[in-house]
């Protein structure tokens, strides 16, 4: 070609797959941690979906845990059941977000639960 000039590709160009911002997967299990406020100690545990632990005073079952998509922004959620074993606690189920982790309505006077990871 003279001059340097470029031909154009008559080929077209198939655009990225992009998963859909809602996007979700599914594994097996993951990672939380407790925070014991009162001595400020913290313990990671890896739980399997369906199963229960018990940390500390608390008895938790992880429902599900999900993570996000490679092509979209990390984040992962897990849906949880804890117990405080103690008598004047309370009971909680919802899900726990690892990149928000003050959106949890989980509340207790000594312990914090946070998810760490999925997979």
């Amino acid at each position: 070609m003279a001059g340097g000039a470029l031909r154009a590709d008559p080929r077209p160009v198939e655009p990225p797959q992009i998963s859909p911002p809602d996007s979700w997967i599914a594994t097996s299990g993951g990672v939380l941690r407790v925070l014991n406020k009162v001595d400020t100690r913290v313990t990671r545990t890896h739980i399997a979906v369906g199963q229960t632990v018990q940390v500390e005073k608390l008895s938790i079952t992880l429902v599900g845990c999900y993570v996000r998509p490679p092509d979209l922004p990390q984040d992962a959620t897990a849906h949880v059941k804890i117990k405080a074993l103690r008598e004047d606690a309370t009971s909680f189920e919802g899900w726990l977000l690892k990149e928000e982790p003050s959106m949890t309505m989980f509340e207790d006077p000594i312990f914090d639960v946070h998810v760490d990871n999925c997979g």
